[in-house]
């Protein structure tokens, strides 16, 4: 007595197909498992062949979203794909994470790069300003990368740190000149940038204590002046 495996129909009359479906449900799901099938195969080679992490990390989650669907059909014991579907998401998701981490690795290399090498304040912010172009926009593109975002998060404390760091040493110019309210007031600004930022870092926090201090110091120093 034939038995559906999709659906559980069975009789004396029922038949199956090969793929051990009865006539409706092989009309009805069958395209859906080789649609499904094709397509992973199809993200496979493209995610073989692209050097554009956009578009791997794209199909790598269309990818494991079919290979999730065909699961549904694997468990019931109907073949779908070559390999079970659950090995080979998981394959996916290791492949995910070394693509990713390769990414985020550069964008970390270039920016601390720049910040060390660069001759003027603008050069030195640039490679951080490029970097987060790009994460962001990789973000908006594939917004469900939560490493992403931690990185992201990461390089724009970096940033901002830098950003104080050089605005001390401009302020500290100016008080070397003599003009203590000009100081003054780029340290209030440095401050104001740092404490904006909704996420405060331990880096962010000891940044505002030594910018906090030195701001005091320095207001110090202007009363005694005036």
């Amino acid at each position: 007595m034939a038995e559906c495996k999709y659906c559980g129909t069975k009789g004396w009359l029922n038949k199956v197909d090969s793929n051990g479906l009865c006539s409706r449900c092989e009309i009805v799901y069958l395209p859906i498992i080789t649609n499904r099938s094709l397509q992973v195969i199809e993200s496979g080679q493209i995610i073989s062949k692209s050097k554009n992490i956009s578009t791997i990390l794209t199909r790598i989650r269309f990818a494991i979203q079919c290979l999730e669907e065909l699961e549904v059909y694997h468990l019931k014991g109907i073949p779908t794909i070559s390999s079970p579907p659950r090995n080979i998401i998981k394959e996916l998701e290791i492949e995910r994470s070394k693509v990713l981490d390769e990414f985020i690795l550069e964008q970390k290399t270039l920016t601390r790069a720049a910040a060390k090498n660069a001759s003027t304040p603008a050069s030195k912010l640039g490679g951080y300003k490029k970097a987060l172009g790009r994460m962001e926009n990789l973000l908006i593109q594939v917004p469900d990368l939560q490493n992403l975002k931690l990185a992201l998060e990461k390089i724009r404390s970096e940033r901002d740190i830098l950003r104080a760091k050089m605005s001390k040493d401009k302020a500290d110019i100016w008080i070397s000149k003599g003009k203590v309210e000009k100081a003054l007031e780029i340290l209030i600004d440095a401050k104001n940038e740092l404490t904006q930022n909704k996420t405060l870092d331990i880096d962010r926090q000891e940044t505002i204590a030594v910018i906090t201090k030195m701001i005091e110091e320095t207001r110090t120093i202007n009363n005694i002046k005036h």
